[in-house]
């Protein structure tokens, strides 16, 4: 899937479960997350902006690239199952940066101006 929208939701702007690849697309205002990709799913060049939950919540095997989270109500990125984050920014979110919780792999990731912490960790995955 490429180049797509998803804005204003009643629930999540994209939903991806199963093993999708989702590249250059946005999710703006919606009422949850901005996407939430399960299954060894892949975003790449994503940006979620001013959703109501995560921008990004990834788990099982996902895998984001130089995606941007940008001023969610929560966590710009919530991973946990064996995420890997390469080259994402998460900007002025209401909580944390990333929150990445069981068997995460982080890479070259900015972090600037969250309420919370850039970065939190909740399992030693170093």
């Amino acid at each position: 899937m490429e180049r797509c929208s998803f804005v204003g939701n009643d629930d999540i702007g994209f939903f991806g479960f199963g093993p999708n690849v989702i590249v250059d697309s946005s999710a703006f205002r919606n009422s949850r997350s901005g996407f939430y990709l399960v299954q060894a799913s892949t975003a790449q060049r994503c940006v979620a902006e001013l959703n109501r939950d995560s921008g990004f919540e990834a788990f099982s095997g996902c895998v984001l690239v130089d995606c941007v989270a940008f001023i969610n109500l929560t966590n710009g990125f919530t991973v946990d199952s064996g995420v890997k984050l390469s080259d994402c920014s998460a900007t002025e979110n209401y909580r944390d940066g990333i929150f990445a919780d069981e068997g995460w792999h982080i890479e070259r990731c900015t972090t600037y101006m969250n309420r919370r912490n850039g970065i939190t960790v909740s399992n030693d995955n170093f």
